[in-house]
């Protein structure tokens, strides 16, 4: 079996949270913080703002919406020097109204879009800021041909 099979797939993990007349509180328990080094916010403040390519070999990410909709498509890079063009991407969804995190092992690049006005992301990483410059590969938006911005 090749090693990209081996990879970990992106994947969602769900929380829920508790409404009442005082508010509400959203909470994913099963989230392990001893791994985090450190996170950081991404804000859009314009509709259908492209982020895109970035991503690790090594390094995990993992999103989570706080305000607004995201589409997060990822793509597990064959070649870091020259990825092929016609990956197919995995698509994943983020709301505030969905309690979730996204989870993105090393291996994979990151196309982020908002669906919302004023939409923000937290994300948090297990590298620091140090060993991430090692590890940081990016392609412009255009370079893969499976992903429609529009």
């Amino acid at each position: 079996m090749s090693k990209q099979l081996l990879k970990k797939l992106p994947s969602l993990l769900h929380g829920s949270y508790h409404k009442d007349d005082r508010g509400k509180i959203c909470f994913i328990n099963e989230f392990d913080f001893s791994n985090i080094k450190r996170f950081y916010t991404i804000e859009h403040n314009n509709l259908n703002t492209i982020r895109a390519w970035q991503g690790h070999q090594y390094e995990h990410k993992y999103f989570f919406a706080v305000n607004g909709e995201f589409t997060i498509y990822t793509l597990m890079i064959d070649n870091w020097e020259a990825p092929d063009k016609d990956i197919e991407p995995l698509t994943f969804y983020l709301s505030e109204s969905e309690v979730s995190i996204l989870i993105v092992p090393g291996g994979y690049v990151t196309g982020i879009i908002n669906n919302t006005k004023a939409a923000k992301l937290v994300t948090f990483s297990n590298f620091s800021l140090d060993e991430t410059k090692n590890d940081d590969y990016r392609f412009d938006k255009d370079y893969f041909n499976k992903v429609d911005w529009k």
